[in-house]
Formats: structure tokens, sequence, C-alpha cells
């Protein structure tokens, strides 16, 4: 036997070989589409034909085996993801705030926000709101769940983020850091700042001020 002939036969028989293929490709399939090259390999080099589908009889049963652990845990995970969603689900499935009720109350949360900028203050809270309002806190927090996907506290965020843009191309502005202007937005330091920065527009602070104000910093 050939010196490549061994090295081809060493290759696939690999475990390694197969559990990188399957941590790659995440199937079965890219196993055995990584394989035939080697497989050419060993028939150009005169191995019997019998070895070689004993070689990948070996791996359909190695291959079988590290993909049901691979998709077990693919499986394992929707589960959980399903379950959550259910639960979501269910959480308000006794509520009597129909659709319509449901956006009526975003409307006036919305209306309440932006016309009062109560979000400047640090410790607003849901509760807050919800007497402004006259509005059970339930529904509120059903209504910006249901209809945007957020918490109270991420909605409220939305805006001070917004605020803290806007003071920035602000000429009045100009004189204070940035994280002063964060402060006087409601966001209490530096840390929950940046952490709330990044989570609402997706760049950091100092990445946004580098798009929107080129060589300020």
């Amino acid at each position: 036997m050939s010196a490549g002939t061994k090295k081809a036969l060493r290759d696939v028989w690999s475990w390694r070989y197969v559990l990188g293929r399957l941590l790659v490709y995440g199937s079965f399939g890219a196993v055995m589409s990584g394989c035939s090259l080697q497989l050419s390999t060993i028939e150009a080099g005169g191995t019997s034909f019998s070895l070689i589908l004993s070689s990948l009889a070996i791996l359909m049963v190695l291959g079988l085996g590290v993909g049901l652990v691979y998709y077990k845990k693919v499986y394992e995970h929707k589960i959980r993801q399903l379950k959550n969603w259910n639960e979501e689900r269910k959480k308000y499935q006794l509520s009597s705030l129909d659709q319509e009720a449901s956006l009526l109350t975003l409307h006036k949360v919305r209306e309440y926000l932006e016309s009062s900028k109560v979000y400047l203050q640090a410790d607003l809270s849901i509760q807050d709101v919800a007497t402004a309002i006259d509005v059970h806190h339930r529904y509120i927090s059903q209504a910006i769940n249901e209809n945007l996907g957020q918490g109270f506290r991420h909605f409220v965020n939305t805006y001070r983020i917004a605020e803290v843009k806007r003071r920035l191309k602000d000429p009045e502005y100009k004189r204070y850091t940035m994280v002063a202007i964060a402060e006087s937005c409601g966001l209490k330091s530096k840390s929950t700042f940046n952490r709330t920065f990044k989570k609402v527009t997706g760049l950091t602070p100092s990445e946004y001020l580098e798009k929107e104000f080129p060589g300020s910093e």
C-alpha cells in the first residue's frame, strides 16, 4: 500500500475529520461529501472495494451517532424557544384587553410620554405612567409587549436615547459631554448609558459619534 493510500485511510478513519465536518456543516451529508475525495485517492492506490465499503459503513455509524447528538441539541433549543413563546402568550390569555384596546393603550402611553417628557426622570416607573393616564399597569405592559415586542424599561429608554441624539445635534448643548447629556435624559450613569445606547441603536456611543460627527472625538 502506497504512502498516499495509507494517509487517505487515516483521514477517512479520523474522528477529528468526521467530527469536524459535522460541527462545521451540521449534517452527515457534508461528511460523506468531504470524504469522497479521500475515497477516490484510496481507489487510485489499488485498495480493495470491500475495504472502501467497510470504511463507509463505519463512517455512516459514526456520522449517524454524532449527527443525532447535534440535532438533539438543536431540537431541545427549539423546544425551549417554543416553551418561552407559549409562556408569553399564556401571560395575556385571560386578559380582557383586546387588540383594539391594546393599540389604544399604547397610543395613550406614547402621547403621555411625548407631551410630558417624563422619560427624562431617571426613576420613572410603569406605575407612574399608569396613574397618570388612568390605565392599569398590566395593560400598559401588555400593550407594549404585544405591539412592540419590548418591555417597559426598553420602551422608555428608546425615548431617552432619541433625546440624547437630538441634544447632541443642538448647539445649545455643545458645551456638555455626552455622558452629562445622557444623565440629564434619565440615564443614571456612564455604564448604564453605554449599555442602553448599544442596545437601542446597535452602536456604542463612540461609534455613533464617529459616524454622525467624524473627527469630533
